[in-house]
């Protein structure tokens, strides 16, 4: 019976997509019976954690590579989930949300996966704040985002904790201090040192970043089109 397992799993078609931080190209299977029932008890039943946790195992087992998706930048897995879930379920997922001008709750609005791409604008990491100082930033990690969940439960990011986070290195004319070097009770004094300009700056990095972001377009009952940008796994599917 062993063997009837085994061709049926290498019967599985394979499928490849472009991955948005190396430019690499990844082959995938589409995520079985077994997975899509975990994601769904995950999604229904358990916490925001359970479900970025059930993400990120299905990403390790579909893709070919030897991959470590806790490891990669939190839109690297959100747009692999992405095309994994067209391939396997739908290109088609049907989301609800409450209209943020009329707070009419909108219901079974079409989103095609297809259209879904990873909005890429940034020009570079490193941030020269100050004509001797220069950051060199790294953008967050799925691990980050799991970790964060653990302590939210809703999704959402404290900035603050997200831009310790995501300072690589510092780098002087004289010195670079790498992100094994600096403490969390250095980077909070070097934080709250910087000017607002400065901040804004680093503010300015995330805001530039890549990121799933799609726009939706939706009728309220007072017969007028608007529109709604979904960023982020959380938008699609919880």
């Amino acid at each position: 019976m062993s063997n009837i397992i085994n061709l049926l799993k290498s019967s599985s078609p394979k499928y490849s997509i472009v991955q948005p931080s190396t430019g690499k190209l990844l082959s995938y299977r589409p995520f079985n019976v077994k997975e899509e029932k975990s994601l769904l008890l995950a999604k229904n039943t358990g916490s925001y954690t359970d479900f970025l946790l059930t993400i990120s195992s299905i990403v390790d087992s579909c893709f070919d590579t030897t991959i470590e998706s806790k490891k990669l930048p939190v839109f690297d897995v959100e747009f692999m989930f992405l095309k994994l879930r067209e391939k396997s379920v739908s290109e088609i997922v049907n989301i609800s949300f409450t209209c943020p001008e009329t707070n009419e709750k909108i219901k079974n609005v079409e989103v095609s996966l297809t259209d879904i791409v990873v909005k890429q604008n940034q020009s570079s990491n490193s941030i020269k704040i100050s004509p001797d100082i220069i950051i060199n930033m790294r953008h967050p990690t799925y691990e980050f985002l799991i970790e964060n969940s653990a302590t939210s439960d809703t999704g959402n990011i404290d900035l603050f904790d997200m831009v310790l986070y995501s300072i690589e290195s510092i780098q002087t004319t004289s010195e670079l201090l790498t992100n094994e070097m600096l403490t969390k009770d250095f980077l909070n004094e070097f934080i709250e040192n910087l000017t607002r300009q400065q901040y804004q700056m680093i503010l300015d990095f995330f805001v530039s970043a890549p990121k799933i972001e799609h726009e939706v377009k939706y009728n309220t009952s007072d017969n007028v089109q608007r529109s709604i940008v979904l960023r982020g796994i959380k938008d699609f599917f919880h």
